[in-house]
């Protein structure tokens, strides 16, 4: 389920299916930033960039089919990854509308 309770879409589906390494180009203020995925779970992911990517499609996106098993990891990425991993171990994202977008 995406965040929120809500049926994964299409895009939930693509990005469950990215494995880690995948190379993405996020389209981002008429800029076109290409970066890998680092870490996923389920129907989100983070790049290595520090970009978060959800089914709630709050970036645009697009898969390069390349892979890459090494690649630098910016400080922003580590950062949020460090947020993400500093949670509640209790913290669910689909109770009390919590959305881990919103931590950022």
């Amino acid at each position: 389920m995406c965040f929120g309770g809500s049926l994964p879409n299409s895009l939930g589906y693509l990005i469950a299916s990215l494995k880690v390494g995948d190379e993405v180009i996020i389209h981002e203020n008429k800029e076109d930033i290409t970066t890998y995925i680092w870490n996923k779970d389920g129907f989100a992911a983070l790049t290595a960039s520090g970009h978060i990517l959800t089914c709630k499609g709050n970036v645009y996106f697009e898969v390069t089919g390349n892979h890459l098993d090494e690649f630098e990891v910016s400080e922003e990425a580590k950062a949020i990854q460090a947020q993400i991993d500093a949670l509640p171990e209790d913290w669910d994202p689909w109770q009390d509308d919590n959305d881990p977008l919103d931590l950022l």
